[in-house]
């Protein structure tokens, strides 16, 4: 059959799939007939090749072909990722992440065409591993300086030689596990007992002599349970210049032990059990602080001072269990126990069981002070002195000039004060105080008609002028005259009554008075 297509209708053309590259193709433009190469017609509507997919052909495509429509998708952000349109009008992916300003960064700068994710690295005593999708961080032991010693077994301390373990000087002993032993403890200079917590770790002497001994050392035991049923917890000793810290330790003891002379004696936040004695205080020291305590004791004496001193001596926040007859704090009669212009305080405690809370040491004592404790009365500025029936005159040598009432004084009660029969008020606190003065009179001349006369306070043997108080009285008939003052008073300022005639010089009788300070 012949391919001339001549003289033909369209429908009856030979049909082909496909253009062959010697193509012509014919138009019509403004009436004109034209012809055209395949080539040359693909080259001026833009078209050369074809578009098809390329790549991974799992992964997500960007065109989409549906029949004989070629689709391109938009790009849309997903989680962590943002898209937008460039200066250059290209289409920009980039991440969507943000950097916290605090702390170490993990990634080392967002901006960078291909930040870097720093690596985790392990320090010392910690381990860094991998797990599945998991990154594990955790310690392979107590981190410690080179200064410490771990404490796992009683063959971790220093050997011991005759019984006696003696520990380094500037060294802590990390202790990690209950350890018992029947060696005692001598301690070195700045030495440090430290466990992991007092209900945790317990260190257990079985002997019956010192558990821990210090001659001359600073020494702290911390956050551990030191037991010494049969024993003695501690003798401590100095030359004015060492401290001792017990914190948040559980005792377990016979008895507490001795402390002489120290710097510093430190009890905070511990638990004592004691069966037979406490803490047995001698020498010069200088200020012990015991706070936020509980404890039981069952015979002997928790806090006795004896006749050692010190600069300052403070007990606070004391919940204390003192059985049968034991007691909680002895000392020295007086105040001995504190130095000049030094305090003793005891200061929210509360008491349980039959014992005696204070010995010897009492409330009216001038350098203790004692507030908000249950059966120990607070302390207070008070005092009462009285004259009753007197017969002794009063001598006036000038008229209208105050003079000191004469007569014998009773003491009826005296604390932070002392007294003298001659009604000489001695202040004895250590604080600068405030004071209400009040006394009253009754009294008259001892001859002669009404006289006018006047009763004064007298600060120091000089009379407070503001504070007279007038009467008129005559031989016959005694007037009863009272007064009220308020002044401050530093130690050893006293208070004493003068009166004065203000009519003549006849003598006055004041057969009966009464001053009150508080």
């Amino acid at each position: 059959m012949s391919n001339q297509s001549k003289s033909r209708q369209i429908s009856d053309f030979l049909s082909q799939t496909a253009l062959p590259s010697d193509t012509q193709l014919t138009y019509i433009s403004g009436g004109v007939n034209y012809r055209i190469s395949l080539t040359d017609f693909l080259s001026s509507i833009g078209v050369s090749g074809s578009i098809v997919q390329d790549g991974d052909s799992l992964g997500t495509p960007i065109l989409n072909t549906a029949g004989s429509i070629n689709n391109i998708r938009n790009l849309e952000p997903g989680a962590g990722i943002k898209t937008s349109v460039s200066p250059q009008n290209g289409a920009t992916i980039e991440h969507n992440f943000k950097a916290d300003v605090v702390g170490a960064q993990v990634v080392n700068d967002l901006t960078l065409s291909s930040p870097t994710f720093r690596s985790l690295v392990a320090g010392s005593g910690v381990s860094v591993s991998q797990s599945g999708n998991e990154i594990q961080i955790a310690l392979t032991g107590t981190p410690a300086s080179t200064k410490t010693v771990i404490v796992n077994s009683i063959s971790d301390f220093p050997a011991a030689v005759a019984g006696v373990i003696t520990l380094n000087d500037d060294t802590e002993y990390l202790i990690r596990n209950d350890i018992s032993t029947s060696n005692r403890f001598v301690l070195g200079s700045n030495c440090v007992l430290d466990g992991a917590s007092n209900i945790v770790i317990a260190l257990t002497y079985t002997g019956t002599g010192v558990m821990f001994t210090s001659a001359n050392k600073s020494w702290t035991i911390r956050n551990i349970s030191a037991i010494c049923l049969t024993g003695t917890f501690a003798a401590i000793s100095g030359t004015g210049s060492e401290t001792f810290q017990m914190l948040s330790v559980n005792v377990k003891a016979s008895t507490l032990g001795t402390a002489s002379s120290l710097a510093g004696f430190h009890i905070h936040d511990t638990e004592q059990t004691v069966t037979t004695n406490g803490f047995v205080f001698s020498g010069s020291n200088n200020v012990a602080l015991i706070e936020a305590s509980l404890s039981t004791i069952s015979a002997g004496v928790l806090y006795d001072l004896g006749t050692s001193t010190f600069s300052g001596f403070s007990i606070t926040d004391n919940f204390t269990t003192i059985n049968g007859t034991s007691v909680f704090l002895s000392g020295a009669a007086s105040s001995a126990n504190m130095n000049a212009g030094s305090l003793g305080s005891v200061h929210n405690c509360r008491f349980f069981g039959t014992g005696t809370p204070l010995q010897t040491i009492t409330t009216a004592d001038s350098k203790w002070q004692f507030f908000l404790s249950d059966k120990i009365k607070d302390t207070t500025r008070d005092c009462l002195m009285s004259q009753v029936a007197n017969a002794t005159n009063t001598v006036i040598t000038t008229v209208s000039t105050p003079v000191k009432l004469l007569g014998a004084w009773t003491e009826e009660l005296a604390d932070s004060f002392t007294t003298d029969a001659t009604g000489k008020i001695i202040y004895t606190g250590l604080k600068d105080v405030e004071v209400n003065v009040d006394m009253s009179f009754t009294g008259a001349a001892v001859s002669g008609g009404s006289k006018d006369f006047a009763y004064y306070v007298a600060k120091n043997g000089a009379t407070i002028t503001n504070s007279g108080a007038a009467n008129t009285a005559s031989s016959s008939v005694a007037g009863r005259t009272s007064l009220m003052w308020r002044l401050s008073l530093v130690t050893n300022d006293y208070i004493e009554a003068f009166v004065e005639n203000n009519t003549d010089t006849i003598d006055m009788l004041i057969t009966n008075a009464v001053i009150r300070i508080a």
